[in-house]
């Protein structure tokens, strides 16, 4: 084998090489870029169901606050009346709709605990120190939604309460967990564990016993035990 065939298949190999190193380069570059487009997407999914599930909220706090028993009861001081009424409407909702973690909270012009649907205590609590989106709605007349943190951290849809002169007589609040959102997305193939940083215990005090992952609180009873062990 003379000099020049050995030269030649030695700038054969290196240009194999180089090749296949570029090659595999190239293909961990697209490989990437392919989990990115994927957790793009799934986040999208992600944000496009939340923000679904809070309008649902949003509608139902808005429908429930033209309710005339609601109104007149609010405005009449009849607590068991208007509990009555929430009771009968959330019932109609479970019944036809696949919403089941839905709660209701009336409060009083001046934003404190009037009727809760799912317990009887902390009634003529104030809530304007830490509750965001009352003071919100109170000011402004106009309904609001958001992720708020209270002694629990939801969904919470907020509408003002009118009588029949237009006078502002207190709020309707739509609360949801984030169960039919978790549920939603694992219809969709995505499982989620709704966490809570630890420096907000203080103030939603509902997860002080709630097991914990790093910095975090999962405020879901309901969780994927083999995502939790992997994270």
């Amino acid at each position: 084998m003379n000099k020049t065939y050995k030269n030649f298949i030695l700038l054969f190999i290196i240009v194999i090489i180089t090749l296949l190193y570029f090659l595999n380069k190239y293909n961990n570059i697209i490989h990437q870029n392919q989990i990115d487009i994927l957790v793009s997407n799934k986040v999208e999914i992600v944000q496009n169901e939340l923000t679904n599930q809070k309008n649902q909220a949003l509608s139902l706090a808005i429908l429930f606050s033209k309710n005339q028993n609601i109104i007149n009861n609010l405005e009449q001081n009849r607590a068991k009346e208007l509990k009555d009424e929430l009771l009968k409407l959330i019932n109609n909702i479970k019944t036809y709709t696949n919403q089941n973690s839905i709660q209701v909270q009336i409060h009083t012009k001046d934003l404190k605990v009037f009727v809760r649907s799912w317990e009887d205590k902390d009634s003529g609590l104030n809530l304007e120190s830490f509750r965001k989106g009352l003071v919100k709605v109170k000011e402004t007349k106009e309904p609001y939604v958001s992720n708020e943190l209270g002694k629990r951290f939801n969904i919470k849809a907020i509408s003002p309460i009118f009588n029949n002169n237009d006078e502002y007589i207190g709020t309707i609040e739509v609360i949801m967990d984030y169960s039919d959102l978790k549920n939603r997305l694992k219809y969709l193939g995505i499982e989620i564990i709704p966490l809570l940083e630890k420096k907000y215990l203080d103030i939603a005090q509902s997860y002080k016993e709630s097991l914990t992952l790093g910095d975090f609180v999962v405020i879901q009873q309901q969780y994927d035990k083999k995502l939790y062990d992997f994270l």
